[in-house]
């Protein structure tokens, strides 16, 4: 059985209100913190090349009113991805500057909590004042083993990045009561959320429509108005009677070949439907047909 090594550390903020949250706020905020603690693994293995975190355990330490305050304490497990003695060299390193993984694992929420706002705004590119906030973040990493480029491939490589948009808007919900609230991370004041960073977030997630979407079909009539016997993506257009009613440009699959379709004016095939978001219409409108099979 492999050897591993366990290790705790603690992440406290300090939501400074000066009127009350209410309860429903100060949940989503906490189970939105559970997750992105749960997501700081993998800026843990980032800064210590040769570990992996094979299991997270995320508590509740304390909460406290007033001043809203969320403790959390959190548990990694880990082993070393090829050898037990470079293992057990980083985890000692690690328990000698315990401040150094309190450090990481703040500047990695930190880092989320910034990309996720980013994200949840449809422009999809920061404010000033969130930039701001980036910046520091990114300064502080410096401080560790996390340069900017090692922060950013973190990022780009987290899965489900809408519910990470969703979680930090929920992170900055209970400020919303306040408009002078900021989010204070214990110990590190250069990765405070600040009030006018918070009043540039959205107050609340919208999905975003997606731009483009695919409908499959099998069997189905095709009417070919035009063809190229020699090309694949271009010369080609027709309509699917039932399913797409208007001209529209064809494009061949890998496996059709043109010259054995060109000059058929009715065919039997399985295709795609690619449909693009219209965010005037706010629907979605067929663009391309492929055929990917044809009888």
């Amino acid at each position: 059985m492999d050897k591993t090594f366990e290790i705790s550390t603690s992440y406290q903020v300090k939501y400074t209100n000066k009127t009350p949250v209410p309860i429903s706020e100060i949940v989503k905020s906490l189970q939105a913190y559970e997750r992105f603690l749960r997501l700081t693994p993998a800026f843990i293995e980032q800064a210590y090349e040769g570990i992996k975190i094979v299991d997270v355990e995320v508590n509740v330490k304390s909460l406290e009113s007033g001043s809203l305050i969320e403790d959390y304490v959190i548990r990694y497990i880990f082993k070393g991805e090829e050898n037990y003695e470079q293992a057990k060299q980083i985890f000692l390193k690690i328990m000698d500057n315990s401040e150094a993984l309190r450090l990481i694992v703040a500047v990695g929420v930190g880092s989320i909590l910034t990309y996720g706002v980013v994200k949840s705004m449809s422009s999809n590119s920061p404010s000033i004042q969130i930039e701001n906030v980036h910046n520091s973040i990114i300064n502080v990493g410096a401080k560790t083993n996390l340069s900017e480029a090692d922060i950013n491939s973190v990022l780009e490589s987290l899965p489900d990045k809408k519910r990470i948009a969703k979680d930090s808007i929920d992170i900055l919900s209970p400020t919303r009561t306040d408009s002078s609230a900021s989010i204070e991370v214990a110990g590190f004041n250069e990765l405070t959320f600040t009030p006018e960073a918070i009043a540039e977030a959205p107050k609340e997630y919208i999905s975003p429509e997606p731009e483009e979407q695919t409908t499959n079909y099998t069997n189905v009539d095709l009417v070919i108005y035009a063809s190229d016997r020699d090309k694949l993506a271009q010369g080609w257009a027709g309509l699917a009677p039932g399913i797409v009613d208007k001209r529209i440009k064809f494009e061949l699959g890998d496996d059709v070949d043109p010259k054995t379709l060109h000059g058929r004016v009715r065919v039997k095939a399985d295709i795609s439907v690619i449909s693009k978001y219209n965010r005037r219409k706010r629907h979605f409108e067929p663009t391309q047909i492929i055929i990917k099979k044809f009888s």
